[in-house]
């Protein structure tokens, strides 16, 4: 029978004491342990023993295309993500940043006080569009270092702390779960854009993040903060913040809620089964709860 090692040497398996145990390596690269529990006073041969060493490094073999794949898909994503960003850059967002800078001018110009409006209409409206092109920029840029997902949620929370104002607690418990490049990209920015939301409007003066695997295996991450709170769960005009993370949360298949936290403040808290790094088998668009 095969099980997870606890540990042992294979001097005492061969007396059937403990498991013989066999590591999984390939290219010098470490993926865990395989071992082989014996009945009591039972040995192995020698081609037994050749032959169990052979299934492991089959095994590990396995494990490092799997990365591998897993790997170059990512990167793919990645480079594709920043031709695109490049092409809004140069395209849409100059020729915005552009019209902001000539609407200035305009207003400064015009002396009807209803043109006047229409101008300042105008220059809310083009503000809307530049701000929501940079959001996307900062999406499409958004990177996913050799350390994955946990560099990122950590990189994050960072750069939020490093601004000062805010005490953000980060608990990561996803170690060893396995997220596709498309899950973990929509969940680092729906984490992002609730810690914005967080930074901006709640005036609070700690923060909790807390992403787990449920028992179920299921993907659990929730931003809490103890602030002000939130009246209700939309966005107010020309915001399009919590619009934008329950966009997100239907490419991921998942359930959002947005509201109060318990004890004052506001809690985001969201829930997805992952489909891993084939990412087949995409659920239904998520149930909106508190939407």
């Amino acid at each position: 029978a095969l099980r997870a090692a606890a540990g042992g040497t294979a001097a005492a398996a061969q007396q059937g004491e403990l498991p013989i145990r066999i590591e999984l390596v390939d290219g010098g690269r470490a993926y865990g342990s395989m071992s082989i529990e014996l009945a009591p006073g039972q040995t192995l041969a020698a081609a037994q023993r050749e032959l169990a060493q052979a299934v492991a490094g089959q095994v590990a073999t396995a494990l490092a295309a799997a990365e591998s794949r897993e790997e170059h898909r990512r990167l793919a994503l990645l480079e594709e993500r920043s031709a695109i960003a490049r092409e809004l850059h140069d395209s849409i967002a100059q020729s915005l940043s552009y019209a902001k800078i000539q609407l200035a001018r305009l207003s400064a110009l015009v002396e009807s006080p209803q043109a006047r409006a229409v101008v300042d209409e105008l220059r809310v409206g083009v503000a809307t569009a530049y701000r929501q092109v940079r959001e996307l920029l900062t999406t499409f840029r958004l990177q996913l270092t050799g350390r994955g997902l946990h560099g990122g949620l950590a990189r994050i929370v960072e750069e939020l702390r490093a601004r000062g104002g805010v005490a953000v607690e980060l608990r990561d418990g996803l170690q060893g779960v396995e997220l596709s490049a498309n899950e973990q990209i929509h969940l680092l920015q729906i984490v992002r854009e609730a810690l914005a939301n967080v930074e901006q409007h709640a005036r609070a003066r700690h923060c909790w993040v807390r992403v787990t695997a449920g028992r179920d295996g299921a993907v659990e991450a929730s931003v809490e903060d103890d602030g002000i709170g939130i009246g209700n769960a939309t966005s107010p005009p020309q915001h399009f913040g919590l619009a934008i993370m329950r966009e997100r949360a239907r490419a991921l298949g998942a359930a959002i809620e947005i509201g109060p936290r318990a004890g004052g403040g506001t809690r985001v808290a969201l829930r997805f089964a992952p489909q891993g790094p084939e990412g087949a088998g995409r659920p239904a668009p998520a149930t909106l709860i508190g939407a």
